[in-house]
């Protein structure tokens, strides 16, 4: 329809374009998941015009994982093998050194996601 203000539809229109949702978690720790999945479940069941992608932060970002460089094994499998054997003793240590490589990597990362949002 010409002339159609916006946000009107037309009458050959039947629903309005989905928006897209985009969900970033990570599985260290395992609880991460389970919250993404259940938002894109009740999203879902209650028929909400979102389209919701869940996506692995640790897939999106293996490229820039040192310890995955170093050691062949990504770092949330570290995390998950530490917390699955009760290894906590000195976690804190283990959570500045995490936040202080985030914070060194922070412009690969930013790059990364803008590149994948594009």
């Amino acid at each position: 329809m010409q002339g159609a203000l916006p946000g009107e539809t037309q009458a050959y229109d039947t629903m309005p374009a989905m928006k897209k949702i985009h969900v970033v978690f990570h599985d260290g720790g395992g609880g991460h998941r389970n919250a993404a999945v259940a938002l894109q479940t009740i999203v879902a069941q209650q028929q909400r015009p979102w389209q919701v992608e869940l996506i692995q932060f640790q897939e999106l970002t293996d490229q820039l994982d040192v310890l995955r460089k170093l050691t062949g094994i990504r770092i949330q499998e570290q995390y998950n093998v530490l917390l699955q054997n009760g290894w906590t003793l000195g976690s804190v240590y283990l959570l500045r050194l995490l936040q202080a490589t985030i914070r060194a990597f922070h412009r690969p990362l930013v790059r990364l996601l803008r590149e994948f949002l594009a």
